[in-house]
């Protein structure tokens, strides 16, 4: 992945140096605004008292991929896009305690009752999440 084709100036290659370690202050930019993981599932709790499942399902993806962002940051490791970000926690070099597997399990099974929808909002902001590369149960 991201392996440069044709680089025959050596620009890719300077670039990438000049972002290799990965940044310290951006770790602990993307560490600090995990609050939005919780802002995004108190906006999931509204929709599911209306049985807005397409609201509740928008909501839910977009703070467990920021979540998947944090365990990528707390590694050290670049994501050059969304796709496979959740299940490429569980190859982080670090303990996630099953985070990619228990987020695929709730994603894909919202539920459909506003009740079934609370419980399962409720087990998203159970998943673990990492505080400077320390796994915690949460950041509330």
């Amino acid at each position: 992945m991201c392996v440069p084709l044709c680089d025959p100036n050596r620009l890719l290659e300077d670039l990438a140096r000049s972002v290799t370690p990965y940044p310290e202050p951006l770790r602990t930019a993307l560490l600090a605004n995990l609050w939005q993981v919780d802002f995004l599932l108190d906006a999931a709790d509204k929709g599911a008292k209306g049985t807005d499942v397409a609201y509740v399902a928008l909501c839910a993806a977009t703070a467990t991929m920021l979540a998947a962002h944090g365990w990528h940051a707390a590694a050290g490791q670049w994501v050059t896009n969304e796709k496979g970000l959740i299940p490429n926690v569980a190859r982080l070099p670090m303990d996630t305690n099953g985070f990619s597997s228990s987020a695929a399990t709730l994603l894909g099974a919202l539920g459909s009752t506003t009740d079934e929808i609370l419980q399962t909002i409720a087990k998203l902001r159970e998943l673990p999440r990492p505080v400077s590369g320390v796994v915690s149960g949460n950041l509330a």
